[in-house]
């Protein structure tokens, strides 16, 4: 089956068991101090394709790698967030 789950940084979701192949995740630029924008044409809504299971009482944690140095380009007088992201493994508990 196809599961999909949507979280955002820091976020715990309950969903029922199942298999999933595709990750989808908001990152955004609101934890930033200095301006930073995604670019016009970003959606803000990733996804990775990545095999996980969800199994009742259980815990799966996916791991995301943010590159900052590569995700921030400067532009004007601030800067936008070219998000280079992937997934780094997948662990259960």
């Amino acid at each position: 089956s196809s599961g999909k789950v949507t979280i955002s940084r820091n976020d715990t979701s309950y969903v029922t068991d199942e298999n999933g192949d595709t990750i989808y995740v908001n990152i955004n630029t609101t934890t930033f101090t200095n301006p930073v924008n995604l670019p016009a044409d970003a959606v803000s809504l990733m996804d990775f394709e990545q095999q996980f299971e969800v199994k009742e009482n259980k815990v799966t944690e996916i791991m995301l790698q943010i590159d900052p140095f590569r995700s921030l380009q400067r532009f004007k007088d601030s800067y936008l967030f070219i998000r280079q992201v992937r997934v780094t493994g997948v662990k259960y508990y």
